[in-house]
């Protein structure tokens, strides 16, 4: 039987006992290399996150190139019209050089000039000063240009008297100025001008009330302008009646056209002064152009008004008095035609 040697034992036990020591040395160390997992989990987390904000702002910014390249030509753009600019601003500033050198050539003549103009200055004396002072300081007198007609004015006094006119004009063109059996009629000269002449006063009444609510309302015109338009124009109304009354009776169509004559002449002369002198000389002829001047002369108050009503009333009685002669002469029955009837 075999006897063990004691000291081999305890070299076992030694050797097994600094192997657990360094086995636990090794443990300490390991646990201390190690990370803590709680750590490392927030670290992760953390490091995930970071990483997906890197991706978003990859993407945003391969969305913001196409933009930013956009800019960059626009820019490049700008730079080339700088560079267009300043070549164009070197450019002018060598032509205002240029302009200097011309305007102190310039300046210096008028220099020169003003030094031999001194001696030419006038003078003037006290009296002559303050004369002059006088009519500079005048305000301009504006109490002569009431009568001024306006184009507004102008043209619808000119409709208004037409009107009147080709209203009289037509009514005769319609119903005969003078009845064919005025020679059998027992009624008085008087009261057979009155029946010509009735339905022609009437239209022309008719006619002045429907344009002086027109003029008024075209003119703005107060009321009592309104009113004296209104009777001026019925005076003027009948003066037409009578005179194209006693064209028609003593002249038929013939008459008409004078009366369309008339018309004309004052038209003419009215809207235009690049015409013929003998428009100007045969103007006061026609029975149209007073009415036209009075009119005007009322809008725009005007002198010439209480001429043209006396110049109107004077039409009326001339062809008042043609109209009397045409109605007698029908009544009247020569020898001949009498031997005719028998």
């Amino acid at each position: 039987m075999e006897t063990k040697d004691p000291d081999s034992g305890e070299s076992l036990i030694s050797g097994a006992q600094a192997l657990a020591s360094g086995m636990s040395e090794l443990n300490g160390q390991l646990q201390e290399a190690l990370p803590d997992v709680s750590t490392t989990t927030k670290k992760l987390n953390q490091l995930i996150a970071g990483g997906k904000q890197l991706a978003s702002g990859t993407k945003q910014l391969a969305e913001g190139m196409p933009a930013l390249t956009d800019g960059i030509g626009k820019v490049a753009n700008g730079a080339d019209q700088l560079a267009s600019g300043v070549s164009s601003l070197s450019t002018g500033l060598n032509q205002a050089a240029d302009g200097s050198g011309t305007l102190a050539d310039g300046s210096r003549k008028l220099a020169d000039g003003l030094a031999k103009g001194a001696d030419k200055v006038p003078s003037f004396s006290k009296a002559d000063r303050e004369n002059l002072a006088t009519v500079v300081a005048a305000p301009v007198d504006t109490s002569q240009i009431d009568g001024v007609v306006t184009p507004t004015v102008s043209w619808v006094s000119l409709l208004i008297a037409l009107a009147l006119w080709l209203g009289a004009l037509a009514t005769f063109a319609v119903i005969k100025p003078l009845d064919g059996r005025l020679a059998l009629s027992t009624a008085g000269t008087a009261t057979l001008i009155t029946r010509a002449v009735l339905p022609g006063v009437i239209v022309a009444a008719a006619q002045a009330i429907v344009l002086t609510a027109i003029g008024t309302a075209v003119l703005g015109l107060a009321l009592p302008k309104a009113a004296a338009l209104a009777a001026f124009l019925v005076l003027a109304g009948i003066a037409f009646v009578l005179v194209n009354h006693a064209l028609a009776a003593w002249f038929g169509n013939a008459g008409r056209l004078i009366s369309i004559a008339f018309a004309v002449l004052t038209t003419v002369s009215a809207v235009t002064s690049a015409v013929p002198t003998v428009f100007d000389t045969l103007r006061p002829m026609s029975p149209v152009s007073p009415a036209l001047d009075g009119l005007r002369a009322l809008l725009t108050d005007s002198t010439g008004a209480p001429a043209a009503v006396f110049t109107l009333l004077g039409w009326a009685v001339i062809a008042l008095g043609a109209s009397a002669a045409a109605v007698l002469r029908r009544r009247t029955v020569r020898l001949t035609e009498l031997t005719a009837l028998t």
